[in-house]
């Protein structure tokens, strides 16, 4: 019975030996661990000439002993777990504090494990190389991007640090163990110069790695992701691929922007299609079941066969039907056919009334930033010039004589840097 609560007991020992292995080899950061057979070595032999005969099996075991009374006859198997907390305990006590302050006097920091356990300065090369390569941001990116927009080599922002005790190299370095470390670290490329900090733990030797200043679409895989997130939307009774609702999606850019002159186009469209009356807001089906109306901006195709129409969502807000004309070029295209259309056959009376049209939505944006933003000349206000820029270059391009009420037959009314008659 005596030697089976023996056995047990190294049983525990071992168990829990193996526990200590496995999760000192386990990292959860990016990157590696110092924990090898030569560190180990070393720290042996560090503590073996720090604590002399204190540090040995026999002292461990002695101690262990004296604290359960002096022997392990009569020792049962429920004693095993606190026998085993005794030992472990008395092992600390031999190990003792390896708190260490400033650099002379280290012996038991990172740097110094690491310098002793790699002699020659090729092998700590090699380590702190692969160190520096598991570190490195886990992101593959294309050097450009297909629109031109980003480039590698031109935006991607780098950075990388390091910290250790002591921080980065000094003219004097008291400690030789720490010196070889820069040195090393220098001799793979880091910023040794900046990009070391010191640090109070004297067992880490931190590196980090960062990169920033890329849009999503320079990652690898990117399109190939959007081609299946496209498809899937598409298919008809498909679930949604949103927490809220797929049309939430609309309310933001693409990730992929399209060319300059696509979103102008669309942009133009937002500007005239909704005060022209060609974009209107409908009620569509409740998208929860709930019976409430789901009212969005929609164009209104005209079905000739039937005489009738067909409301085509372009999206909730008014920036949405922009965003979203810029990726359907096909019902861009539509509706900037509808428009130049009616535009192009309309009666003088018609025209004016379209000019009419477009002039109150110039004076409905001028209230708005008036109300937004006091202080502030609307005429000036980017937003608005840009507004208005679009309106007087679709009114110019379709002959629109500007329709406004307030102003007799014959008066002229200025609209930006463009001059267009009033016409009752």
């Amino acid at each position: 019975g005596h030697a089976a609560v023996l056995a047990g007991l190294e049983g525990e020992i071992v168990k829990q030996t193996l526990a200590w292995n496995q999760k000192a080899t386990q990292d959860e950061n990016v990157g590696t661990i110092i924990y090898d057979v030569a560190m180990l070595e070393r720290l042996e032999i560090k503590l073996r000439e720090l604590r002399g005969d204190q540090y040995s099996a026999s002292v461990v075991a002695r101690k262990a002993l004296e604290t359960i009374g002096g022997n392990l006859r009569g020792l049962r198997q429920s004693e095993v777990p606190s026998i085993l907390k005794t030992l472990v305990n008395a092992g600390l006590e031999a190990v003792g504090d390896l708190t260490e302050a400033g650099l002379e006097d280290t012996e038991f920091a990172a740097h110094d494990l690491l310098s002793a356990a790699h002699r020659s300065d090729d092998a700590l090369d090699g380590v702190l190389r692969e160190v520096i390569r598991k570190s490195a941001p886990y992101v593959r990116l294309t050097p450009a991007v297909a629109d031109g927009g980003w480039t590698k080599g031109k935006y991607l922002i780098a950075v990388q640090g390091a910290g250790l005790r002591g921080g980065g190299p000094k003219a004097n370095d008291p400690d030789p163990d720490h010196a070889r470390i820069i040195e090393s670290l220098a001799r793979n490329q880091w910023n040794v110069g900046d990009g070391i900090r010191p640090v109070e733990d004297s067992t880490q030797l931190m590196l980090f790695q960062e990169c920033g200043g890329f849009p999503l679409r320079a990652l690898q895989g990117i399109a190939e992701m959007k081609d299946a997130y496209d498809q899937h939307r598409s298919e008809p009774n498909t679930p949604p691929l949103h927490i809220s609702k797929d049309e939430v999606a609309e309310c933001y850019p693409d990730i992929f922007p399209p060319r300059p002159e696509l979103l102008e186009r669309a942009r133009l469209m937002q500007t005239v299609a909704i005060p022209l009356g060609f974009v209107t807001k409908r009620d569509f089906p409740s998208q929860n079941g709930n019976g409430k109306p789901n009212r969005q901006y929609a164009f209104l195709r005209r079905i000739v066969e039937l005489g009738e129409g067909q409301p085509i969502l372009v999206g909730r807000t008014i920036e949405t039907v922009g965003l979203k004309l810029a990726g359907n070029t096909d019902l861009l295209a539509e509706i900037e056919r509808a428009i130049g259309t009616a535009m192009e056959t309309a009666s003088g009376a018609d025209k004016a009334k379209y000019a009419g049209q477009l002039h109150q939505h110039l004076a409905q944006q001028k209230d708005a930033i008036k109300a937004s933003a006091p202080g502030i000349d609307p005429e000036n206000a980017p937003a608005y010039q840009t507004e208005r820029a679009r309106v007087v270059a679709f009114m110019r391009k379709y002959g629109l004589a500007n329709g406004g009420n307030e102003a007799g037959s014959g008066d002229m009314q200025q609209i930006g840097t463009e001059t267009v008659a009033l016409v009752n």
